[in-house]
């Protein structure tokens, strides 16, 4: 199996790549993303935005919103309900 490091010059990053099976990416489908961004628009308070994103919609998440990324953190769905529920 081939896995290793990698840097990305053009966007100054490295990367973690490796070859993983059906059962990873079952699990993967699963999670959840608290995602908190800003939008900031003249003349009005700095507003923060927090959206809950299944990874199934992450790539369309990230995609069509524009607003400035500040954290992106995994979070169950039962963490997702119970953070609607009393907000």
């Amino acid at each position: 199996m081939h896995e290793g490091i990698s840097y990305m010059d053009d966007i100054d990053i490295y990367y973690y790549h490796c070859h993983i099976d059906e059962s990873e990416i079952i699990k993967l489908k699963d999670k959840w993303y608290k995602i908190s961004c800003i939008l900031a628009l003249p003349n009005l308070p700095i507003h923060k935005n927090i959206y809950f994103v299944p990874n199934t919609k992450l790539e369309e998440f990230f995609k069509f919103n524009c607003e400035r990324l500040i954290d992106i953190e995994p979070i169950s769905y039962k963490e997702v309900i119970h953070y609607i529920n009393c907000n």
